[in-house]
């Protein structure tokens, strides 16, 4: 079945868009079976892109936002084009090792606990979740089991959730795994971050697909408030915010502009893990 890309007619309704903006189908021209979806800036341009995962003998699938309602697929192009075999569910796009760059977290498993009587290695029910690391280039690079994770291990994931479980300043992942119930990845990277926590002044509005923007002395980064991504997830509320070592923050600025006008904030403790930063969106 192919994606439905609806464009928002800003109270007319929605029109459907995705056979003419590139989202309707991959690069091979082919429908995939969708599972989940995650929207973020992966390649810093200041618009969402989006991961989509997909079922058994389908890649995952990128597209890049190119503007103007148009996407692209670009899986093959930033390295994500591989596990055909596995069924994936969650996505999450967030800076797990804290270099200021957005990976990429996927969880995999079976539907059917039945497929292991198949005794097929390739159709297996319980599978290895996947973490994909971010860097300046266009590519993801995988992180081998074993040294994303701590051990080669498998499961059968369905949904998953990101966010600062033990308050030290990085992201954790809480997920499902079928007929077992929830296991929690803590992340032992050692590298923190800010936490940003957008609150509405009163009744009536919503924080709810704000736009943060990081600028630095070498780059900006955008974060935008959609915690309702992957599959059947809700992540933690709070964006997060990280930089390169020797990096500097210059300011941080909310967006629209006709949610907050505009703040600006000096940020000279954002390597350092504290008490999230608070906004109140009036």
């Amino acid at each position: 079945m192919k994606n439905l890309h609806l464009q928002n007619r800003a109270g007319a309704g929605f029109e459907s868009i995705g056979d003419w903006s590139g989202g309707s189908v991959n690069a091979e021209g082919r429908h995939e079976s969708g599972m989940g979806v995650a929207a973020a800036d992966f390649d810093g341009d200041g618009d969402l892109d989006l991961f989509t995962t997909n079922f058994a003998a389908e890649t995952n699938t990128y597209y890049q936002n190119l503007g103007a309602q148009q996407l692209a697929d670009r899986t093959a192009a930033v390295g994500i084009d591989r596990h055909r075999e596995e069924l994936a569910w969650a996505v999450s796009a967030a800076d797990f090792d804290g270099d200021g760059h957005l990976d990429l977290f996927v969880a995999n498993g079976q539907i059917y606990p039945q497929v292991a009587e198949l005794e097929d290695p390739l159709d297996t029910y319980r599978q290895a979740p996947r973490l994909f690391r971010g860097g300046p280039g266009p590519r993801l690079v995988e992180v081998p089991t074993a040294a994303a994770f701590g051990e080669e291990i498998r499961m059968s994931l369905r949904g998953a959730a990101v966010g600062d479980l033990d308050l030290d300043g990085d992201l954790d992942i809480l997920a499902i795994d079928h007929r077992r119930g929830v296991v929690a990845f803590e992340n032992r990277s050692a590298a923190p971050g800010l936490l940003v926590d957008l609150r509405s002044a009163g009744p009536g509005r919503s924080p709810l697909h704000s736009q943060l923007l990081v600028a630095t002395d070498r780059r900006r980064l955008h974060r935008t408030l959609l915690p309702h991504q992957g599959y059947q997830s809700s992540h933690d509320w709070r964006l997060h915010f990280a930089l390169e070592p020797g990096e500097r923050s210059r300011r941080l600025e909310i967006r629209p502009p006709e949610s907050v006008a505009k703040a600006l904030l000096g940020l000279e403790d954002l390597h350092r893990p504290s008490t999230p930063l608070t906004l109140v969106i009036p």
